[in-house]
């Protein structure tokens, strides 16, 4: 016969004590995730902003960027169209 831990009178009641234990863990960790997410709720939306001015400052700089270059295709162009060696038409 195997030991016996626990007596069956004690039974019920330590499985009502577990339950218990367990869902005020539960309620408990769920209370603290939604706070810790309605604390960084205003950090999130400011993140978002600076991210946003972040990323007008990089598009108007590839913009810059895409003039440059194309500037600079028309010079080559421009400089190999008057070096060319052979008849020109």
């Amino acid at each position: 016969m195997p030991p016996q831990f626990l007596p069956p009178e004690y039974f019920f009641p330590v499985l009502g004590m577990a339950f218990a234990l367990a869902w005020g863990g539960l309620a408990t960790f769920r209370w603290y995730v939604k706070e810790k997410l309605r604390a960084s709720s205003g950090t999130v939306g400011a993140g978002a902003a600076e991210q946003a001015e972040r990323l007008a400052h990089l598009e108007g700089r590839i913009g810059e960027l895409e003039e440059r270059v194309d500037f600079t295709e028309r010079l080559l162009a421009q400089y190999r169209e008057n070096n060319r060696v052979g008849p020109t038409t």
